[in-house]
């Protein structure tokens, strides 16, 4: 696992959250901060399929007031999933498969 692999640039969202990835040896995951400083682990991604994370993690598409959208889940020759992620709670709201 590097830096090639897993993005580490932290992202400034609207309304003062932060999004960022963060990895070690044990998992990948992706980090919502808070205003207040609170954090979110909203996404995972098993160390095993490291080099994967560009397709399976999710990715900010869209930066809203109060919801993100991602793309995750995009295998090399199927469709995407688009998931809408409340940002106060870090809990998904819907998901859907783009065919």
């Amino acid at each position: 696992m590097n830096e090639s692999t897993v993005d580490c640039d932290t992202i400034k969202l609207k309304n003062n959250y932060l999004l960022y990835w963060r990895f070690n040896c044990d998992r990948i995951w992706l980090t919502l901060e808070k205003p207040n400083k609170s954090k979110i682990v909203i996404n995972e991604v098993d160390v095993v399929f490291y080099s994967y994370t560009y397709r399976l993690g999710y990715h900010l598409i869209k930066d809203y007031k109060n919801k993100l959208l991602f793309r995750s889940g995009c295998p090399a020759n199927g469709p995407c999933i688009f998931v809408l992620i409340n940002k106060k709670n870090g809990k998904k709201i819907s998901e859907y498969v783009d065919y």
